[in-house]
């Protein structure tokens, strides 16, 4: 009998405990800081604050202009130098193992991954409103392009491979339309929601990219998650977007599945080298996890 109580009371514990989660996720979304231990504040710290060094003023950081000055003075060490490991271990799931699929790289900077992605048969399309990282892209990558301006999107600009396989938007994600950029069987998206800032901008993020993806459409999406201790804080950009979050952010997907999760402390030597030393992008890559969801619209 004592036993039967025993369970009774830690099934009992357990339903709290789940119940405790989901609170705290919802409480993330409304605060911007949270203490390992549980102690909720609304006065965010530097800690992982890139903009503390990397930006003139933290009021540009994260906008265009932010990443224009970001990528002017060389501190791009969150780029990959190789082909991300995720794309490869889900590139067959992603593109359902079919060919000739139209896959979308939003916020894609100079990614490796592209040519990779063109080399499986693929039709692929980035976007990013840096310019410099179209043209270190294709000059790094020894490919012919040809610049064109994108109708509709003042000073919008398209970065296309001579062989037609890659095309290159230079622009403000939130100007793009399928009118102007078509729709996508697939989209990879690597830290592209993860780097727009505060969750009402992550949402519209969200929305600008819905009507891009077909009906069916895959998307893989990586965020990345810091590390606390207790004590430490963590900023409103970098807040982190757990499974509920997701879940919320993405209801007009009819699947949504954690597929992975990984130490950013294994992939650091895969990670591009600053111009200058940094310390917030040094805390970068040793205090984060990266979380990867997969999704089908």
């Amino acid at each position: 009998m004592y036993r039967q109580f025993l369970n009774v009371k830690l099934v009992q514990l357990l339903e709290s405990s789940n119940c405790l989660q989901k609170h705290i996720g919802l409480l993330r979304l409304q605060y911007p800081v949270v203490k390992e231990c549980g102690l909720w504040h609304k006065h965010p710290t530097k800690h992982f604050t890139l903009s503390h060094k990397m930006f003139e003023s933290e009021e540009d950081s994260f906008t265009p202009d932010g990443w224009v000055n970001l990528w002017a003075k060389g501190l791009i060490g969150f780029h990959f130098k190789i082909v991300h490991p995720v794309i490869k271990e889900f590139h067959s799931w992603l593109l359902d193992g079919k060919t000739n699929q139209r896959i979308f790289l939003p916020l894609c900077g100079k990614s490796r991954d592209m040519p990779w992605l063109a080399e499986q048969g693929h039709q692929v399309v980035g976007l990013d409103c840096v310019e410099k990282a179209a043209k270190d892209f294709f000059e790094e990558n020894r490919i012919q392009f040809t610049v064109s301006e994108i109708p509709g999107i003042d000073g919008g600009k398209l970065y296309k491979s001579s062989d037609g396989k890659i095309n290159f938007y230079v622009c403000d994600f939130f100007k793009i339309t399928s009118d102007i950029i078509g729709q996508f069987d697939a989209v990879w998206d690597m830290r592209g929601l993860f780097a727009i800032p505060g969750y009402e901008e992550k949402i519209k993020y969200v929305d600008q990219l819905k009507p891009l993806i077909k009906s069916g459409g895959r998307m893989l999406l990586d965020l990345a998650e810091p590390k606390l201790k207790i004590g430490e804080t963590t900023p409103d950009w970098v807040k982190s977007l757990y499974e509920l979050d997701v879940e919320k952010m993405f209801a007009w997907c009819s699947s949504i599945e954690l597929a992975k999760t990984y130490d950013y402390e294994n992939v650091k030597n895969y990670l591009m080298e600053d111009a200058i030393n940094s310390e917030e992008l040094a805390a970068f890559r040793h205090g984060c996890y990266g979380i990867v969801y997969k999704l089908i619209n």
